[in-house]
């Protein structure tokens, strides 16, 4: 029932007939006899118009096919339905599915987003067991509610750098008061995977995150919260068949008896990610809720020995609220904090191996994104349950060519996205 539900999803007109439709048969249900159980839903129906060169494309994060140009609805278009159960008031069940647009190769369980026992010895106290979200962002536990925030989408240039939704493992929190501000500790651990597209054009790969341990501190107080967090993981990529002949193809090359044509091939197996390693994400975020105005930025960086996943990631976002109408600005970037991968000279190994080289190259460089944007949009709260958006993004991409010696460097393309979605909650 899950494979036909997600295939339908992918039709874009059932989706939005699909998307409306549920919260209709939601509100029906009657849960009087079952007082313990609350229902609570999420969607959103957003039509993407997107004006890009034939050779980019535009996608929500990386577990998303790119967009390369037309009217689509599939990249924000979602529903969500979510269950808690309180077994007592220590004890409670809460689990999440999220009906979105994945790439090629992902599971119908990858559409369950939360699935947890919580367990507060005190009321000060939390301990979270099962699949949960990882919380790095500050929007990580609601990003796919659209209603929650006032943009078509949290920002692209800092939220595709984790492309992961959950993490499955435990985490425990402390919360505590001190003056007038509210205080809270997490800890975390564990692991998940996520079916990233790994450039355009090629096929998903599973990207695996394990022993994943992580911590985040967070201050409240009149409207202004600040949040720090980490966490280390140990990251590989189960290549696809393109990239195991990437894999076996570096390897010879390796092998030949000459010191710097081998570590080139080494340098680019670790600029293409598949060279296993642990990576750190760090985050430094805050949201500031001064009425009529909204301010919210977060800053992130990513390192690790895979050179071409470590980045510089930011957005800062200005609104103003007039009654029911929100009007806001969102810009970000994110920079690649190593070089280019750069074709090698291997022209005395043979016309074939010098493609490799060049091919090897280009998609390490597909990978990277070296990106900055600025958003203007509204937001229209006509219903207290329901937001209407139009948002329109400008975005300057550096693509690099096949061969980036042999280009000169990066080739600046700009690009435009514009949306019209419907936000709701039920």
């Amino acid at each position: 029932m899950k494979i036909s539900i997600l295939r339908t999803f992918q039709s874009q007109s059932r989706v939005a007939l699909f998307v409306l439709a549920c919260p209709l048969t939601a509100q029906a249900l009657d849960l009087s006899t079952l007082p313990n159980l609350r229902l609570n839903g999420f969607g959103t129906v957003g039509v993407t118009s997107t004006d890009a060169p034939a050779d980019l494309g535009f996608r929500r994060d990386l577990s998303q096919s790119p967009n390369h140009g037309g009217t689509q609805v599939r990249t924000d278009t979602r529903l969500g339905l979510q269950a808690n159960y309180e077994v007592n008031p220590q004890l409670e069940l809460t689990s999440q599915v999220v009906l979105r647009d994945h790439v090629h190769g992902s599971k119908p369980l990858d559409s369950v987003e939360w699935a947890y026992v919580t367990y507060r010895p005190r009321d000060d106290v939390a301990v979270r067991i099962g699949r949960t979200s990882p919380d790095l962002f500050l929007l990580t536990d609601y990003r796919n509610v659209g209603f929650a925030y006032p943009w078509v989408r949290p920002n692209v240039e800092f939220y595709t750098r984790l492309p992961i939704y959950s993490i499955n493992g435990l985490d425990a929190a402390y919360e505590w008061n001190l003056g007038e501000a509210r205080w809270r500790i997490k800890g975390f651990a564990g692991g998940g995977d996520a079916h990233p597209t790994v450039a355009a054009g090629q096929p998903a790969a599973k990207v695996s995150l394990r022993s994943g341990h992580g911590a985040v501190l967070t201050r409240e107080e009149h409207g202004l919260t600040l949040r720090a967090s980490v966490m280390s993981a140990y990251v590989s990529v189960q290549n696809t068949e393109a990239m195991a002949q990437f894999v076996d193809s570096l390897n010879a090359v390796q092998a030949v008896p000459d010191a710097t044509v081998s570590s080139q091939a080494q340098a680019l197996q670790t600029q293409l990610g598949l060279i296993p390693g642990r990576s750190t994400f760090s985050e430094l975020g805050f949201s500031y809720d001064a009425a009529p105005w909204l301010f919210s930025g977060e800053v992130g960086l990513v390192t690790g020995p895979v050179t071409g996943r470590n980045a510089k990631s930011a957005y800062l976002s200005v609104g103003r609220r007039f009654d029911d109408v929100t009007l806001y600005t969102i810009a970000g970037l994110t920079k690649p904090s190593n070089p280019a991968a750069v074709a090698p000279d291997w022209s005395a190994l043979g016309p074939g191996t010098q493609y490799l080289g060049q091919i090897a190259a280009a998609a390490a460089n597909a990978a990277r994104i070296d990106q900055h944007s600025l958003a203007l949009g509204l937001r229209w709260e006509f219903h207290p349950q329901m937001a209407l958006k139009v948002q329109l993004d400008q975005y300057w991409n550096k693509h690099y060519e096949l061969d980036p010696s042999a280009a000169g460097g990066p080739e600046a393309n700009k690009f435009r996205v514009g949306t019209v979605q419907l936000d709701f909650i039920f």
